[in-house]
């Protein structure tokens, strides 16, 4: 089986983009640095993770 499929990498992009729009505007939100945005990365990854997703029905990513 190909790891590399397209469908795969365009599924992996959209998420990489909602991950750095997220923490593009996360700290302009706030009022926080832009120092930190390693940490708002991480925060943002702990949200998206947090979040009900559409593929999953009644369990959430970190529960999957």
């Amino acid at each position: 089986m190909n790891s590399y499929l397209s469908e795969q990498n365009s599924i992996t992009e959209h998420v990489i983009a909602v991950f750095f729009k997220m923490v593009h505007y996360m700290p302009h939100s706030t009022g926080t640095n832009l120092y930190y945005w390693d940490e708002v990365f991480i925060y943002t990854i702990h949200i998206y993770s947090l979040t009900a997703t559409s593929g999953l029905k009644d369990v959430i990513p970190y529960k999957a």
